[in-house]
């Protein structure tokens, strides 16, 4: 059992669904993000791992962000 903020979920979200985290800890994020875009699906709208920000980004908003990592 785990209590967290929004802001804590983002980061966890951000860091374990990342391409570069362990399928496990990925696929337990994952879970975690979709549960709480149940509950607050606007206060989660941009989650997702930071490697795939700019597409959730593009997805929702129809164009790219200003800012994207590099390739």
């Amino acid at each position: 059992l785990l209590k967290v903020n929004a802001r804590e979920l983002y980061h966890i979200s951000r860091l374990r669904e990342d391409a570069t985290a362990q399928w496990d800890i990925r696929r337990t994020a994952g879970a975690m993000s979709r549960l709480a875009k149940k509950v607050m699906p606007l206060t989660c709208l941009l989650m997702g791992g930071k490697d795939s920000y700019s597409k959730i980004y593009k997805d929702i908003f129809g164009k790219p962000p200003k800012l994207s990592p590099p390739e």
